[in-house]
């Protein structure tokens, strides 16, 4: 079985990155002319009650997986000791509400990163 190298199918003729696939680019076509008239019979079939029709919609207005800013005051980092202290005011934003659990491990983990390496001198991740 030959090897080729990463990023080379070994047909240069083929396919060109990031191309669409012909079923794919029809249904698109299709749907951007009905798109109002989809969406608006969407609304009315949650506004009946439609479960599916409102999950639909919900999803629509409030997407999982997005993440909003966080706005709050984070000191300074510069030293071991500034990070206790970021990590400290995360622990009073969760406790204040101010703060989503989620976000603020995200958070978290940035301030880690700025934790010096234990084996040397230089910060980074450890």
């Amino acid at each position: 079985m030959p090897q080729f190298q990463k990023g080379q199918s070994g047909n240069p003729a083929g396919r060109p990155p990031g191309s669409r696939n012909r079923a794919t680019s029809m249904v698109q076509n299709l749907l951007e002319g009905a798109a109002e008239n989809i969406a608006k019979r969407a609304a009315q079939l949650a506004e009946d009650g439609n479960v599916a029709a409102i999950r639909i919609c919900m999803n629509r207005l409030s997407p999982l997986g997005q993440h909003n800013p966080v706005a709050f005051e984070l000191p300074p980092i510069h030293s071991p000791q500034d990070c206790l202290r970021a990590t400290s005011a995360i622990l009073t934003g969760i406790a204040s509400g101010d703060i989503a659990p989620a976000a603020a491990l995200q958070i978290a983990k940035l301030i880690d990163v700025h934790l010096p390496c234990r084996s040397c001198a230089r910060p980074g991740p450890r």
